[in-house]
């Protein structure tokens, strides 16, 4: 694993000008919350909305699936620069999973059990807390492939589904996917000897897609070490990007062969709780964002219109940036978080 911190030169006396700027220093998701569920090592978070929020607010709690690679706090980042804050302001109801660290009966747990009973449960909690019928649904990266099944399955539950750099058709799946389909790679000998695929190894894999990428990073940083705005951002994403979660190991393994492999979502041949899924079987409407130059994610690796049913309401915002500055960046916070309130209050249901 190559952190960027272990490879600056003893000569440059940068570490000194760092130290402010690390984990415990940083006011690193700010937003307060409450746990109000648990399930193994999942909880499900609701965030309090300030005194300042907006007097109208809408009537469709809505329920973030992060990715399950990285921790939720790149949408809740610092103050000012969280996703989460701004959503809470525009008056929103905001819930969200937080994946944790996986216990042991997580590990075991198969795709099917975590779609239909675990994602089930946690959204029986989010409407009975806020006492609505529906709810609207955000994932994430992998959080927005398994927020796109649930959907599917159970589509009279969600009254909108939201996909952010989220994969959905594998035949695009990059360097990732050429990787996962060669015969050397086996992961079940991995998560055999730890019951999950561990964090450091998902870490690894990622730096590999651009293993010059710590170098960059660190050229930028000594042009702007003296910059303390610059400094403060870059620090906190460089810890959350550091701050990595192991994947259950039984839905790892299902997930690569059915969806990297097979890309069996996309050819209507996954098999998941007595049914065959479609694409085509959405009838949510969606709003698919996605990035411009995202190397993990490609842009013809998401939702497309073509994908769908044609009587489906169906939204893309294209994003300037990558996979974390698609959603991140000033130019994201100025145009694509107000695009995503409006798409939000345009599909808001009364509760009933």
């Amino acid at each position: 694993m190559m952190s960027l911190f272990n490879i600056i030169p003893e000569s440059l006396n940068l570490k000194e000008k760092i130290s402010p700027f690390l984990k415990n220093k940083l006011p690193i998701a700010p937003t307060a919350y409450d746990t109000i569920a648990q399930v193994g090592g999942m909880k499900l978070l609701k965030f309090k909305r300030p005194a300042h929020a907006a007097n109208n607010p809408l009537h469709t709690p809505l329920f973030i699936i992060p990715s399950m690679i990285n921790r939720y706090y790149v949408l809740d980042l610092l103050p000012g620069k969280s996703f989460i804050e701004y959503q809470l302001a525009q008056g929103m109801d905001i819930y969200l999973l937080d994946w944790g660290t996986p216990y042991d009966e997580d590990n075991w747990m198969s795709l099917e059990q975590l779609i239909s009973h675990r994602l089930d449960y946690f959204i029986d909690m989010v409407t009975s807390d806020s006492k609505a019928d529906k709810v609207n649904i955000l994932g994430h990266c992998l959080g927005g492939t398994l927020a796109t099944i649930y959907t599917i399955l159970f589509g009279d539950r969600i009254n909108g589904l939201m996909l952010l750099t989220a994969p959905i058709d594998f035949e695009h799946g990059g360097k990732l996917g050429l990787w996962v389909k060669q015969n050397q790679f086996r992961p079940e000998s991995v998560t055999k000897a730890y019951g999950h695929m561990p964090w450091w190894v998902l870490q690894t894999s990622f730096q590999m897609l651009k293993p010059m990428l710590p170098w960059y990073k660190l050229e930028k940083l000594m042009k702007e070490m003296n910059n303390p705005e610059f400094m403060k951002n870059f620090w906190a994403l460089e810890v959350w990007s550091q701050d990595n979660v192991s994947f259950p190991g039984r839905c790892f393994i299902t997930l690569i062969d059915e969806l990297y492999k097979k890309n069996a979502l996309v050819k209507g041949e996954m098999y998941l709780h007595g049914k065959t899924l479609s694409l085509k079987h959405l009838q949510s409407p969606v709003l698919n964002i996605a990035a411009t130059d995202d190397h993990i994610v490609l842009f013809n690796s998401t939702l497309q219109n073509y994908h769908l049913g044609k009587d489906v309401d169906f939204e893309s915002i294209t994003s300037q940036g990558g996979h974390i500055g698609s959603i991140l960046g000033s130019r994201a916070q100025k145009n694509v978080w107000p695009q995503i309130t409006n798409w939000l209050t345009r599909i808001d249901t009364p509760k009933h």
